[in-house]
């Protein structure tokens, strides 16, 4: 890891144990880059973040009085602190799923490895950095003007409804297909608007609406084949099952949410070379949550297995070469080179969400 190249690294260590803070700061004593600032409680945490310039919080409480996810959620309520990265220390890892849920960027297990610690730290300080130098890149002209700068608290609290049921939605299209690949797309579309410099609530839309990306075909009365060797009447039928599904969204309150929603149901099969489905859009035409929902959805094809193909499963080193065979084809060549530029990082998340799901998956056959 080259932690020159990331400049100064200011580090709040939030935990009730001093011991716990002292490790912490032992275990980073060899990177120089690296100053920390240890605070017990969660009045000292904000008042900091508020007066120092804070590039990453690890936040760890355990007394009584102390409610770490209440100061998770404070944290996260105030855009101001979009790009700081707050990794949550804990001992139980099944504590993960509410941490998350709250805003928490990632999770450390206790006991705490130098190794691991290391490499969560770099990898947000990079990915932090990234979004803030590219973020002009993917601003409101390049987004279609998707996020107006007054909040309605009536339309965001629509705007949650429609997730909420559109979601129940998707869970039943999963069923229905004993599909274990939709919260693994999801998880890895949102990562990836993350890396372009998008913030957390747009990344969110964007994990939502790649879960309700096939929701059309709930209105199919016939199956449509899962296994992509598609016939022409297969063809015509998926066609109809995005048209279903746009319609489906179109019909609802125009919320930020349904914006995107709206483009990655009726794009992400697109080319940028005008070859893709089902309107044959080309270039900028096609917008970039589209884009990221399809190179999440055909890395995440590559790397698993399709007995249809002649070779049923390809390796991290190939599919890394195909996706960037198609820079310029299927995808934008910009949005498909920051996704190669943190292709190991995308590898190692696909293999954490798989294990997540078959975890979840035992725990609710139990």
């Amino acid at each position: 890891m080259q932690w020159e190249a990331l400049g100064e690294i200011t580090l709040l260590v939030a935990d009730t144990d001093a011991l716990n803070r002292k490790l912490i700061t032992s275990l980073l004593a060899k990177v120089p880059t690296i100053k920390i600032i240890e605070t017990e409680n969660a009045k000292e945490t904000m008042e900091l973040l508020e007066n120092e310039k804070i590039d990453m919080v690890l936040l760890d409480y355990h007394m009584q009085h102390e409610n770490r996810e209440e100061t998770l959620k404070s944290i996260k309520k105030e855009t101001k602190y979009d790009y700081i990265p707050i990794i949550m220390i804990t001992t139980d890892d099944g504590e993960s799923k509410n941490l998350y849920a709250n805003g928490a960027n990632d999770i450390l297990c206790k006991p705490l490895k130098l190794t691991k610690l290391e490499s969560t730290i770099y990898k947000h300080i990079e990915k932090k950095q990234y979004r803030e130098n590219y973020k002009p890149l993917y601003s409101s002209e390049n987004t279609n003007n998707l996020y107006s700068t007054e909040e309605n608290y009536n339309l965001k609290a629509i705007e949650d409804s429609q997730k909420e049921i559109f979601y129940g939605m998707a869970m039943l299209y999963s069923k229905k297909y004993n599909s274990a690949n939709s919260k693994v797309i999801a998880n890895i579309a949102k990562e990836y608007a993350l890396v372009l410099g998008y913030d957390e609530e747009v990344a969110n839309n964007v994990y939502y609406a790649t879960m309700i990306r096939d929701i059309g075909s709930l209105a199919m009365t016939k199956n449509i084949r899962q296994d992509y060797r598609f016939s022409q009447k297969d063809k015509e039928l998926y066609n109809h099952s995005m048209l279903m599904g746009y319609q489906v969204v179109n019909n609802s309150i125009e919320t930020n949410f349904i914006k995107i929603a709206k483009v990655v149901i009726a794009q992400r099969k697109e080319s940028y070379d005008g070859s893709g489905i089902p309107h044959q859009l080309k270039g900028d035409k096609i917008s970039p949550f589209a884009t990221i929902v399809a190179v999440s959805e055909t890395f995440h094809a590559l790397l698993s297995p399709r007995p249809y193909r002649q070779k049923e499963t390809y390796t991290p080193e190939e599919t890394y070469r195909i996706l960037a065979q198609e820079s310029n084809r299927k995808f934008q060549a910009d949005m498909i080179t920051r996704f190669l530029e943190h292709f190991d990082n995308f590898v190692q998340l696909r293999e954490k969400y798989i294990r997540q799901n078959a975890l979840n998956y035992s725990q609710e056959a139990e």
